[in-house]
């Protein structure tokens, strides 16, 4: 090694500033000593040895290693640590390996290039597994590039060395596009016979819509089960009617007799409040509400709790025949329906804490606030109706309405206006109206709905009551209200429904067929003292009686309803009954 020195003197300091010296390399041996021009051959230079070092030895494979390991006994390599990379020399140093100097591979050995990425030595081999997959995989090529080809005799040497190496030959795009569209096919063939197979099949009790027993009068299956139902809760059942309607044959049919319970199963009230209904004694679903209402009073009053038992569940599984046995004297009214909700909903929500006693004024507190709610809805609806009426309008009434009576008798004291009451066959409600205001000194005539075009012209305005408002804004009336109604739309009358809000509701109808109570037919047939034509109609297979006792009208020919919220359209029923359902949460 020949070290020459360069740089300059400090002009300050007289000490020499030497450069980066430049050393020429020499043949060195095998023990790595190195003599160089002006040093003394025995004194090792710690750079140099350090330089020879980085540069003696290239990076081997394990086989080279192996194989040149017996000639570098004198020098040990440090193993590079698993997950780390070994160093790259630079490349003037790796110039400087391929001096004459430095060591030359074997014969068996390969030299890298530098810039290859070498193998560590802490690498594992590959497993067998391994190696399986890869052989798989290189036969799998073989096939793919044979079929390019269209060699035939390297496609069935590549699927025989597929078959070898536990793998099946691949098939081409074609062929897999073919299987798929076979695919499809099947399943678009399964897909058509299960839907031909569902509209044959007769639908399943889940699949079925839920029909209310009221509409399925015809069904055998629905009349087993209500029977069951009434003689479980000690009920007498209703009177089979030999002769029904095909058309109407869906709804319950009118039996002239009613069978009562054994003594002592039903509550007195309730027992008398049934055989009113069915006599006709009480008419009106305010009336109906009322003393329903009533009854449910004494009931709650009189009951006790017996040992062991809880007031709520026990006093809702009491009730229970009561509200059959009044639902076959007659159909239960809208207004009684929701009655009979309220209670209900009361009784389910009493305090587990408190006493019977408290629990009972409680109930009874709740059924005189809703009792009282009644009232001051009427109250309020005779307010807001009044002032719609002016001196000299002649006002149309159809039938008899407890709430249109109250009206007309309130606005009496400050207006001066005159009632045209339209009444109908067979109940002929109207006589009882006229009757009442009579008393009352109010102006009135009185005309058959026959002649309802003939006084619909000098009308001004038609004020009618309601059975009940439903949820599609149809009004459900008295039979006879529809044919009314529709008369004043044709003579630009306007048309004034007075209801109440708990007489909404929820459900819809959009016709008198699908639900409604059959009547009496035979009062049809009566006409004063006279005998009627249809008076044998009972022995006539071909002819049939029917009494519809409600009609329903579209909400389109109704001016405004009248509630005690103040004036609605008719479709504002759904809001209302959301507005109440939150209400009482």
């Amino acid at each position: 090694m020949k070290y020459e020195k360069q740089g300059h003197q400090n002009s300050l300091t007289g000490r020499f500033i030497s450069k980066n010296p430049v050393c020429t390399m020499s043949s060195s041996t095998d023990t790595g000593a190195a003599s160089g021009d002006g040093m003394p051959s025995g004194v090792p230079n710690k750079e140099e040895d350090g330089k020879k070092e980085a540069t003696k030895h290239t990076y081997k494979t394990g086989q080279d290693r192996a194989s040149s390991g017996s000639n570098n006994t004198g020098q040990r390599q440090k193993k590079p640590r698993e997950g780390e990379k070994q160093k790259q020399p630079p490349l003037s140093e790796q110039k400087q390996s391929a001096s004459p100097g430095q060591k030359q591979p074997q014969p068996g050995q390969k030299q890298q290039q530098p810039g290859q990425k070498q193998q560590q030595s802490g690498e594992k081999k590959p497993s067998q597994q391994e190696d399986k997959q890869a052989g798989a995989q290189n036969a799998i090529l073989k096939q793919q590039n044979m079929q390019k080809k269209g060699q035939g005799q390297g496609e069935g040497f590549a699927s025989g060395q597929a078959q070898a190496d536990g793998v099946q030959p691949t098939k081409s795009k074609a062929e897999l596009r073919a299987e798929r569209r076979l695919k499809q096919e099947a399943q678009r063939a399964a897909k058509s016979q299960k839907k031909s197979e569902a509209s044959t099949a007769p639908a399943s009790k889940s699949d079925s819509l839920r029909v209310p027993a009221k509409v399925l009068g015809d069904d055998p299956a629905t009349q087993k089960r209500e029977a069951k139902k009434l003689e479980k809760q000690n009920v007498p059942q209703r009177l089979s009617v030999k002769r029904k309607d095909p058309h109407f044959s869906h709804l319950r049919q009118y039996e002239r007799e009613l069978k009562l319970p054994a003594c002592g199963t039903l509550h007195p009230d309730i027992l008398r409040l049934g055989l009113e209904y069915f006599e006709g004694f009480l008419q009106g679903s305010n009336a109906r509400a009322l003393g329903l209402l009533a009854a449910f009073h004494e009931v709650i009053l009189s009951y006790s709790t017996p040992q062991n038992k809880d007031l709520s569940r026990d006093l809702e599984a009491r009730i229970k025949p009561y509200i059959s046995f009044l639902d076959i004297c007659r159909p239960l009214s809208v207004s009684m329906g929701n009655a009979i909700k309220f209670i209900k909903w009361q009784i389910a929500h009493v305090a587990h804490d408190v006493s019977d006693k408290e629990a009972k004024e409680r109930l009874i507190s709740q059924i005189d606030e809703y009792v009282r709610k009644i009232d001051l809805a009427s109250s309020a609806i005779v307010n807001c109706s009044k002032s719609k009426l002016t001196d000299g309008d002649v006002v149309i009434v159809y039938g008899c309405s407890s709430l249109i009576y109250r009206i007309l008798c309130s606005a009496r004291k400050s207006v001066n206006f005159r009632v045209i009451v339209v009444d109908g066959r067979p109940r002929c409600e109207g006589k009882k109206m006229i009757q009442h205001m009579v008393k009352e000194g109010i102006k009135c005539s009185y005309t058959t709905i026959s002649n309802v075009n003939y006084v619909m012209q000098e009308a001004t305005k038609v004020l009618l009551g309601a059975h009940a408002l439903m949820a599609n804004g149809c009004v459900k009336s008295r039979s006879g209200t529809s044919l009314v109604i529709m008369e004043a739309n044709a003579n630009n009358v306007p048309v004034l429904v007075c209801c109440e809000t708990y007489k909404f509701c929820e459900k819809s109808q959009a016709d008198a067929f699908v639900f409604n109570e059959l009547g009496d037919p035979d009062s049809l047939v009566k006409v004063g003292n006279r005998k009627s034509v249809l008076a044998q109609c009972q022995d006539n297979t071909n002819l049939f009686l029917v009494n519809l006792a409600y009609d329903v009208t579209p909400p389109e020919l109704v001016s405004v309803v009248i509630t005690e919220l103040g004036m609605i359209p008719c479709t504002s029923v759904p809001v209302v009954l959301r507005k109440q359902a939150f209400s009482e949460t």
